[in-house]
């Protein structure tokens, strides 16, 4: 009988201390909230890597809400970003704590920019990662939160934040001065305002062209014309393009050409992931610009 009950009180004990369940929306949200729970726990991703973001209203598959059930805390940008995760969320984890990390206090936001080639206008740039001093605010944000849930483990949450935010500061190093020499940069998606700010590069145009609203006036030849009338230095692709649609941009003179994805999707979904998305553009743009 002694037996029962002290396994019974040491089961008990166990659920008491159990690990906090969390999930995120996407992998540079997943690899900064890993970060703070280095260990503690693990965060699920809902939208895996490989998922199609050329879009942002994503419909919610059955493995994505699997992904939020028995969830304790939730950390994703906002409706902004994607649209019908808040419905998901509040069907699959009613009781979940959903933290809308675009509401950050201290965040930078970017003014949304006008798309000629679709109808519809966001108010802010929702890719506040790119910026690593915004990446540095969510860390905090997601380890206040994880604190206030989990005061056991505060004290590991706040020291990972801050080992972790010394090693996206290293980011810095691979800054280029700015010299007088401003080659232009035209990019083929929208995400990456953030990130020419905190390079300090300057001369830069958005396409922010998606294959779902490309047909009528807003052909390819056309969007390719637009493009080579602006001699860029460098174009930045998005992996959503197919061969054809790649093929036809590379064809611009004297532009240097390269494939980048804000979303990371070519590492894997560590606490290293993030770091390793950002060394990996800025590199590629810094090359792009020789």
């Amino acid at each position: 009988m002694k037996k029962i009950i002290f396994t019974i009180l040491c089961l008990f004990s166990l659920n008491a201390h159990a690990a906090i369940k969390v999930a995120t929306d996407f992998a540079p949200i997943h690899s900064l909230t890993a970060m703070v729970m280095e260990g503690v726990g693990k965060p699920k991703l809902i939208f895996p890597s490989d998922r199609d973001f050329s879009h942002h209203n994503l419909e919610i598959t059955s493995s994505e809400i699997k992904a939020l059930r028995k969830t304790d805390i939730v950390f994703w940008l906002g409706p902004e970003m994607t649209p019908n995760l808040k419905k998901a969320i509040a069907k699959a984890a009613p009781r979940a704590q959903s933290i809308e990390l675009l509401k950050s206090e201290g965040l930078e936001l970017l003014p949304g920019e006008k798309n000629p080639y679709q109808d519809t206008e966001v108010k802010n740039d929702v890719h506040v990662w790119m910026n690593p001093e915004n990446a540095k605010i969510l860390l905090r944000r997601i380890s206040s939160v994880l604190a206030g849930r989990d005061p056991k483990n505060a004290g590991k949450y706040t020291a990972n934040a801050r080992k972790w935010e010394k090693e996206i500061d290293k980011l810095k190093k691979h800054v280029l001065p700015v010299t007088n020499n401003k080659p232009l940069i035209v990019t083929l998606h929208d995400g990456y305002p953030y990130l020419f700010k905190y390079l300090n590069l300057k001369n830069s145009h958005s396409m922010g062209v998606h294959a779902e609203y490309i047909g009528g006036p807003a052909t390819w030849q056309n969007i390719q014309k637009e493009m080579a009338d602006m001699k860029p230095k460098c174009v930045i692709s998005d992996p959503s393009l197919d061969k054809n649609e790649k093929t036809l941009f590379k064809r611009i003179k004297k532009a240097k050409f390269v494939e980048l994805d804000v979303m990371g999707g070519k590492f894997k979904p560590t606490p290293a992931q993030y770091i390793k998305l950002m060394e990996h553009t800025i590199a590629a743009i810094n090359k792009c610009l020789e």
